[in-house]
This record gives C-alpha cells, sequence and structure tokens, in this order.
C-alpha cells in the first residue's frame, strides 16, 4: 500500500510540476496547502528553488509578488478581494511585462483552488480579431461596420443630452481610382489609398471620425462646431492636401478626389439619410468635372427619385422594345453623298416624355444593363441597314461598361448573321474613355472584330485622354474629330491648324477623317479647304431621322453640288 501511495504522489507531483497553469490550494485560513512551480512563476514573475509556498499564508504571497513588481497593487487587491468571498468566480489580472492571467476560483469544504492560465496569447488573438472585424488592414481606419457604429453612438450620445446640434457626413473619393489600379497595378493602388488615409486623418482634427467604406471611398463624420463655411474650407484643405504628388516606390503619383458633403441637425437625422445626401452630392461633384467638392441640395433628392423612376421605365423599355433608332447621314466631303449613317438610340416614355440618350445612356451603365442596350442597337441598326443601298453602312456606338464583360464580339458577331449584313458595312465607334478604362480588353476585342470585316473607330477624338499609342497601338480605320473643333474652325486659327494636324496624322496612319457637328458652310468650306478630310457629320446635312425616312433624306442629299476649294485656300 505504502509503494502505491508513493507512487500516486511521485505521478500527482510529475503531473503538477508539468502543467502548463498553475495550480494553488488554500486551507481555510488561507494557508497554502498546494501548489506547484507554475503558480510561483505567474504570480510572482519567477521560479526560486530557495521559496518554498507550502504553509505560507497566501496574504503573504502575494505581498511577495506585490514587492517583486509582478503584480500591481489593483491586481493584488482584487485578488485578495476575490480569495476573501469565498464563491466561485473568474477574474484576469495583469502581470508583468505586459502579460495577463486568468484565475478560475473555486470553494469547496472549507478549501480553495485556484487555476491560473497565461491567456497573453489568446486575448492578443482576440484582440486581433476584433481590430480585423471592425478596422480596415490597409488604411488601419474603421471599416463601414464599426464606422457606421461609432456614428449611430455619437448621435445617440447627443440626443441623449436633449441638445440639437449640427452634424455633417462627409465623402471622398479618388478620381479615376480603377485606372491606377489598371495601370500601375494594385500594389501601387494599395499604397496611395494608405497614404491618403493618413493625409485626411492628418488634415482633420481629432474629434473627426474617419472611415474607409471600401474601395477608394472614405467617410468623414463631424458633429463638433457645424456650419457651412466650415465644411467648404474642410473639402477645399482635403481636396488641396490629396492634390500633393505621393511618392510610391521611387515615383511621385499625382491624384485628383471629389468630395459630397451634406449637413444636417443631430436630432433629425440618422446616418442612413446623411450617407444617400452625402453620396448624391459626391455624384454632382464627378458630375461638375471631378477634383471639386459640392454640398448637398434638396433638388438633388427630387433628382435622385426621378432617376430611380426612370431605372424601372428602363428596364422596362427595354424588355418591350419601346426603345427605337435614328439615323445621322455621313457624308462623303468630296462627293457630298451618303457613305454611312450613324445609329442614335432614341426613347420617347409616355409619361416622362422625350428622354435624352445624355440622361438614359448614364443610367443604364450605372445600372449594369448597357450591354442590353448596346446588343438591341447592334441587331436593330444591322437588320435595318441590311434594307438600304449596298454601299451605305451603319455606325454603332459601343460603351466603355460593354467592355467589363465578354459579350462584345459575341454581339456584334451575332447581329451581322442574324441580319445578314456584310461586315464592312458595319462601324463600331468607341470613345477614349474605352481606352482608358478597359485598355487591354478593348484592345484584344476590337483587334478580333476588326480581323471579321468590322471598321473601328474613334469616335470624339481631342476631348479626352488623348495617346499617339492608342492610335499605333489599335486596330483603328477611322477617326473622328469632336464637333468642338468644328465649331471654332472659321473663327480660331487655333482650331483650323489642330483640325489640319490631327488631319494629317491620321492620314500618315492610313485611317479616315471624319469631322463632327459640321453645322454651316462656312464651316464646311474651312473643312474642306484642309485637303485631308474624308466625311463630315453634322445638323447641316439634317437632323437625325427614323428609319423610315432615311431612305428619302439618302436621295436628296445625293444631289448636292460639289464643292470647289476656296479662293483662299488656292492662293495659300
Amino acid at each position: 500500500d505504502r509503494v502505491e501511495v508513493s507512487r500516486l504522489a511521485t505521478e500527482l507531483d510529475t503531473a503538477m510540476s508539468t502543467m502548463s497553469h498553475g495550480l494553488c490550494m488554500l486551507d481555510e485560513d488561507f494557508r497554502i496547502s498546494v501548489a506547484n512551480k507554475r503558480t510561483q512563476e505567474m504570480l510572482c514573475g519567477t521560479l526560486d528553488p530557495d521559496i518554498d509556498c507550502i504553509g505560507k499564508d497566501f496574504r503573504d504571497m502575494v505581498a511577495f509578488a506585490k514587492s517583486k513588481g509582478s503584480l500591481t497593487d489593483v491586481s493584488a487587491q482584487r485578488l485578495l478581494t476575490a480569495v476573501a468571498n469565498g464563491h466561485d468566480t473568474k477574474l484576469v489580472l495583469q502581470l508583468f511585462d505586459g502579460r495577463q492571467c486568468e484565475v478560475s476560483i473555486t470553494a469547496r469544504n472549507c478549501q480553495i483552488v485556484l487555476i491560473l492560465e497565461d491567456i497573453t496569447e489568446r486575448v492578443l488573438s482576440e484582440n486581433r480579431i476584433k481590430f480585423m472585424a471592425r478596422f480596415d488592414p490597409l488604411t488601419n481606419l474603421p471599416n463601414r461596420a464599426y464606422f457606421s457604429e461609432q456614428v449611430h453612438e455619437r448621435l445617440q450620445q447627443i440626443q441623449q443630452d436633449s441638445v440639437d446640434t449640427n452634424v455633417a457626413l462627409m465623402i471622398v473619393d479618388i478620381d479615376d481610382f480603377k485606372y491606377i489600379n489598371d495601370s500601375l497595378g494594385h500594389p501601387t493602388g494599395d499604397k496611395l489609398l494608405a497614404i491618403v488615409a493618413r493625409r485626411i486623418r492628418q488634415t482633420l482634427d481629432s474629434n473627426v471620425l474617419v472611415g474607409r467604406f471600401g474601395g477608394d471611398e472614405f467617410t468623414i463624420y463631424f458633429d463638433y462646431q457645424v456650419n457651412k463655411m466650415m465644411l467648404e474650407n474642410v473639402a477645399e484643405n482635403l481636396l488641396r492636401a490629396l492634390r500633393v504628388p505621393m511618392p510610391i516606390d521611387d515615383r511621385m503619383i499625382e491624384v485628383r478626389a471629389s468630395a459630397g458633403y451634406v449637413m444636417g441637425v443631430s436630432g433629425r437625422c440618422n446616418l442612413e439619410k446623411l450617407f444617400k445626401r452625402a453620396d448624391l452630392a459626391l455624384y454632382a461633384a464627378k458630375g461638375d468635372g471631378k477634383g471639386t467638392h459640392a454640398a448637398f441640395r434638396v433638388q438633388m433628392d427630387k433628382d435622385y427619385n426621378e432617376r430611380q423612376l426612370l431605372k424601372v421605365a428602363m428596364r422596362k423599355a427595354l424588355r418591350n422594345n419601346e426603345l427605337s433608332l435614328a439615323y445621322q447621314p455621313v457624308v462623303c466631303l468630296k462627293s457630298r453623298k451618303v457613305t454611312g449613317c450613324e445609329a442614335l438610340a432614341r426613347w420617347h416614355h409616355p409619361e416622362f416624355g422625350t428622354i435624352p440618350p445624355s440622361i438614359f445612356i448614364p443610367i443604364a451603365e450605372e445600372m449594369g444593363i448597357i450591354s442590353e442596350l448596346t446588343d438591341w442597337v447592334l441587331h436593330t441598326a444591322t437588320r435595318e441597314c441590311a434594307s438600304w443601298p449596298s454601299k451605305i453602312g451603319v455606325a454603332v456606338n459601343i460603351s466603355a461598361r460593354d467592355f467589363r464583360g465578354d459579350n462584345v464580339q459575341k454581339m456584334v458577331l451575332s447581329a451581322l448573321e442574324k441580319s445578314g449584313l456584310a461586315p464592312e458595312r458595319l462601324e463600331i465607334e468607341v470613345t477614349e474613355t474605352v481606352l482608358v478604362e478597359e485598355l487591354d480588353v478593348a484592345s484584344r476585342v476590337l483587334s478580333e472584330i476588326s480581323a471579321h470585316g468590322v471598321g473601328i473607330v474613334l469616335d470624339d477624338f481631342g476631348t479626352g485622354y488623348s495617346s499617339l499609342a492608342y492610335l499605333h497601338e489599335l486596330p483603328f480605320s477611322k477617326l473622328k474629330i469632336d464637333r468642338t473643333f468644328a465649331i471654332n474652325v472659321t473663327s480660331d486659327p487655333r482650331s483650323l491648324k489642330l483640325m489640319n494636324n490631327i488631319a494629317r496624322l491620321s492620314k500618315d496612319l492610313d485611317m479616315l477623317v471624319t469631322v463632327e457637328g459640321v453645322e454651316t458652310e462656312e464651316q464646311l468650306i474651312a473643312i474642306y479647304d484642309i485637303g485631308m478630310i474624308d466625311q463630315v457629320q453634322g445638323f447641316l446635312f439634317g437632323v437625325p431621322v427614323p428609319q423610315s425616312e432615311i431612305g428619302l433624306l439618302i436621295r436628296s442629299l445625293s444631289g448636292l453640288p460639289v464643292l470647289k476649294q476656296s479662293q483662299q485656300s488656292k492662293s495659300a
């Protein structure tokens, strides 16, 4: 029996000495009857073989731990109070060098058992998880959920104080951030966002809440001394700070940002309402040319509601085939005969009246149904063009958003196949926005379409991010000079010279040249005198007409007299 008892005692001693937890048992007088080495290590911060805790008063052990600096006065007092109460409980103590210890206290039969566990790593992991749940890891700013939580708390606190005060929400957005990501890479874009976040935070007072809602969108909440002038000054300062070039990987990157903001009274608003209105103001700032800021106006809310109604109507119009096409002729400058027509979508709503393309096309893009609209235009235009004289083609505009999918080529080939139209009678027009936003995809898709014999046209040249590289690398067969050049061609020598240089460049690259927006005979003669323009388009030759009238328009333009070079051009 003694041997068995000795064996069990040895095993128990081994188990206690190798435990990762501290174990301590106190008798009814708070004297230590059992304690392993881990208990001394955790409470006293050291393992001294000359110190024997058994039989000692637990209070003396705690006092010793305080004298060693391993227990703070507050932690020591909390531990002694919990033991003296004699109830089952748990508490977390702050130990030396920042470690944390969870103490589980159990009282049974006039004895108290303490289990001590080092939970430092667990707490750190929980804090990391909590941080990840609340903060954006890229910028260290509160994420959408935590920012919203903070704003709700601040609004509730103000409302509980029964004091109405002005509050405001501002949204800051980096202009053309997608282009930065696509051209310089996402790692560079991430570094840029981190710099933007720091500059926003450094520009604002500490009592202002800043968050990142996602992407390149930052939100800012104000509730101290808020007024219209203050918000304008803050917006100006922020945009000015963000315009300063940002050092990233041995290069200086310049960006522009836009901001929208709204001011409200704390007792009559909530975050959802503030965010919606600030977002509408940001939308207006973007529409004003970007790089600027705008305050919310009541009209914006009205416009938004009307826009939502138009979205519903737009989807219905596409589903019920309520749209139509009008065609504007493209005229050969030398023969003055129609060589083709540009297809233009038209929408007449029974309640809202005629809705211009400048409104419904951006709505279709915003809704993500622009490709449905493009597909309808392609199929309708090619089908109707197939009934025209064989030498006359049709041009269809393709949106930058169309290239975000993989069906542009499918739509074009399907329209040609179903209509039976020869590929060389179809032209696809793209603007420079396509080349900026979707260059890689557009380059591949346009090359594939061109290989089938379809013409590729660069539209509105001279109004966007003009680049000679685009003209050289992409399969353009025609370049259309924007109407702004035609407007001033008779009064501004600079416009005439620019048009002349663009035409010469196009000829060097073996491209046809069309000038848009020709409205007067004087403009026509000035353009003709350049000698390198192939085609013209504009109201001088008629407004866009429906399919039923295109035949008559083509015939009426066929009898126009051929232009002769002006005397001024001859003498030059």
